[in-house]
């Protein structure tokens, strides 16, 4: 793993005239790590005491909007949430992903500003005036392994709260709510979200961005460096490249319902993972982090198989499967309102086309 390095600029910092373009401008310098922030995951928030048109002073959380990138975000692309409805929100027994996402909605100060990210509530309820989260490749790689809690603990120690993985959302924030008060202490310095990610906070924007690049870094010095890749299988290649791409792409948008774009990558480093001898060992054990899903589904095709794999997906949502050896609902059957999206591929892993 390489090691992370603040890439905080005293003159940059400076130059931002106020709270809100210094939040920005410190979820920038995150979201130019692609280590960190995958598919522009992630998402940023600050805690600010604002007067209103008619001189009420309210404490305001200034949260992520959805849709903002974190590599390119500006001070429009922060949600202002008012901080005592997200709080008593927190102490409801249940709520709905609809009911929440209009309580946050019916509660920002500026309704032309996007929609807040579906954990505004968590970022609220961390006592910290800046808070930082992202999906940081190294952390989560060490929470996916059998012992991914022994390994954290072995990394941070007690310095940080650590939380079984939880879908996004309100149940999210109330697994939060209710392993905070129990692990967090005055030494605490941040978060680990189980398959998910890392959080870090603090008193000053710095403070919080560096804590960030240091506990990704013990995480790289704990995970050592990465495995050499095993030798690329010998492949010729495919004929007409660019008329098996064309194919490709009109398989790909039959399936998924719409016209899709296909982007071919044949680079060294692309090739040496497609053609790995152990690449369907390799590839077909699911993102990293159940986040990635909707980005990426949850495997790659294999080869160009568009209606095997439609076909495979279809089973996968509606049937039964093995995992560990015990058998699991699908997710029609686990929940029967859920609706499937559409069963094309997002990535296409295809040894010999270079």
């Amino acid at each position: 793993m390489g090691a992370m390095q603040s890439l905080w600029n005293d003159a940059e910092a400076a130059a931002c005239r106020t709270d809100l373009e210094l939040r920005a401008y410190t979820s920038r310098l995150l979201g130019q790590d692609r280590s960190l922030v995958l598919h522009g995951g992630g998402n940023t928030s600050v805690k600010l005491s604002v007067t209103s048109i008619v001189g009420d002073e309210e404490d305001i959380l200034f949260v992520k909007g959805s849709g903002w990138d974190l590599e390119t975000i500006q001070p429009a692309g922060f949600s202002p949430c008012r901080m005592a409805h997200l709080l008593k929100l927190s102490r409801l027994d249940s709520m709905s992903d609809a009911q929440m996402a209009a309580e946050l909605k019916n509660n920002m100060t500026n309704a032309g500003a996007p929609a807040p990210s579906v954990e505004a509530i968590l970022h609220a309820l961390l006592p910290f005036k800046w808070v930082d989260h992202t999906h940081a490749d190294v952390v989560v790689a060490l929470t996916n392994t059998p012992d991914g809690e022994a390994r954290i603990r072995a990394v941070y120690g007690n310095s940080l709260v650590i939380i079984p993985y939880v879908m996004p959302g309100f149940e999210l924030a109330k697994a939060v709510a209710g392993a905070w008060p129990k692990q967090a202490h005055a030494g605490t310095i941040g978060m680990v979200l189980m398959g998910h990610g890392i959080f870090s906070f603090g008193n000053t924007a710095r403070e919080s961005y560096e804590r960030m690049i240091a506990l990704v870094e013990l995480a790289e010095r704990h995970a050592g460096p990465r495995a050499t890749p095993t030798g690329p299988v010998g492949v010729s290649a495919a004929g007409d490249w660019p008329q098996i791409m064309a194919d490709l792409r009109k398989a790909i948008s039959d399936v998924a319902g719409a016209p899709m774009i296909v982007s071919y990558h044949a680079d060294a480093r692309s090739l040496a993972f497609a053609r790995r001898r152990d690449l369907e060992a390799l590839s077909q054990q699911g993102p990293a982090t159940p986040d990635h899903i909707i980005r990426t589904k949850r495997v790659p095709m294999l080869g160009r198989d568009v209606a095997a794999y439609a076909a495979a997906y279809e089973r996968y949502f509606d049937t039964r499967g093995l995992r560990e050896g015990a058998a699991l609902a699908g997710c029609r059957a686990a929940t029967p309102d859920l609706v499937m999206l559409d069963p094309a591929p997002r990535v296409a892993l295809i040894p010999n086309l270079a």
